[in-house]
């Protein structure tokens, strides 16, 4: 998916977990991510 376009896994990793921390508070987001992205709910 985005590792596709990011093409780098340090860069991908930095940008996932940015994302999972801006929203932390909003379980169906993660719940949706957790779904779509392999390994959200490890980051």
């Amino acid at each position: 998916m985005w590792i596709d376009v990011i093409k780098d896994p340090q860069q991908w990793d930095t940008f996932t977990k940015n994302v999972k921390q801006g929203n932390r508070r909003r379980p169906a987001f993660q719940e949706e991510f957790a779904k779509a992205i392999p390994g959200w709910k490890e980051l």
